[in-house]
């Protein structure tokens, strides 16, 4: 029983941190190209926030991607 409680805990950790690192935007504006900002790709969450600060300053509009 405790090894299968430790199974489904560590399951549960590992898909948690996935899709916490896979965190991504996708952004929008008529007659333009999409934008994908990932937050991977910054090397804080300070960065990130910026860089889509930046595209909705410039008419994007960001959504979380699925």
């Amino acid at each position: 029983m405790k090894k299968l409680s430790f199974l489904f805990a560590m399951g549960a950790f590992i898909s948690l941190g996935l899709s916490s690192c896979s965190k991504c935007e996708v952004c929008t504006k008529d007659n333009s190209n999409e934008v994908r900002i990932c937050q991977k790709d910054y090397g804080s969450n300070t960065t990130y926030g910026l860089a889509l600060d930046a595209q909705e300053a410039g008419g994007y509009e960001c959504k979380t991607a699925p």
